[in-house]
């Protein structure tokens, strides 16, 4: 079989859960190819003018095959959140090991993974729409949430690496605002401009190296 019922740790969310995942390598290329041009799409048009007919015919399917995946056009954008936040922790998981040196400055490892997050962003037509469309849709919020809470148990683990003697759930705490701050100030220039002006870069690290000198070096 090429595919097989999607499951997952979580329960399923209804019409947003897709219907079947890729296991052959034909069957994921399908899918890699409806997810990237989904997300051509939504820099284009946006949320609200996207649709699977509009999907299927500029990734030169049928729309049948994109139903064959995912249920209607939210699910669609959904798994493509999620394909987002599983890339950006892998990058993530490489980025913060240099926080884990306590040779190197905390607060210099921050700045460069700050850059690697708007260069992220920045390098593929669409990661830019999905971030825009986590402000619209209640279970793209619900991706970010998770994702977030992931990469905080990843800062905090870099801060105990570097010795900093405070508890576990206050550094996961400091890791969530570091990243959520980071979240909101983004996503506010990704809305008015489309990218991530160097100002606007500049103030968040300025903001969190006050802040992050608190808790390292």
């Amino acid at each position: 079989m090429s595919e097989q019922k999607a499951r997952g740790d979580r329960p399923p969310d209804g019409d947003l859960a897709p219907r079947l995942r890729p296991v052959q390598r034909r069957a994921k290329k399908t899918v890699d190819s409806i997810l990237d041009t989904a997300g051509e799409l939504l820099e284009e048009v946006g949320i609200d003018a996207f649709n699977t007919n509009l999907l299927a015919q500029r990734a030169g399917v049928a729309v049948r095959s994109v139903y064959r995946y995912y249920p209607n056009k939210l699910a669609v954008i959904v798994g493509l959140a999620e394909r987002q936040a599983h890339e950006w922790q892998e990058s993530f998981s490489s980025l913060v090991l240099t926080m884990k040196d306590p040779n190197q400055s905390a607060l210099d490892a921050w700045s460069h993974l700050l850059d690697g997050y708007v260069t992220y962003l920045e390098g593929k037509r669409g990661r830019s729409a999905i971030r825009r469309a986590m402000q619209a849709l209640p279970r793209l919020r619900e991706v970010n949430r998770d994702d977030n809470d992931e990469l905080s148990r990843q800062i905090a683990g870099a801060l105990r690496a570097r010795g900093v003697a405070q508890s576990a759930p206050l550094l996961r705490l400091v890791g969530r605002l570091l990243l959520e701050t980071s979240d909101a100030a983004i996503d506010d220039a990704l809305s008015r401009h489309g990218r991530v002006p160097k100002a606007t870069l500049d103030e968040i690290k300025l903001m969190h190296r006050s802040y992050l000198a608190l808790y390292a070096d």
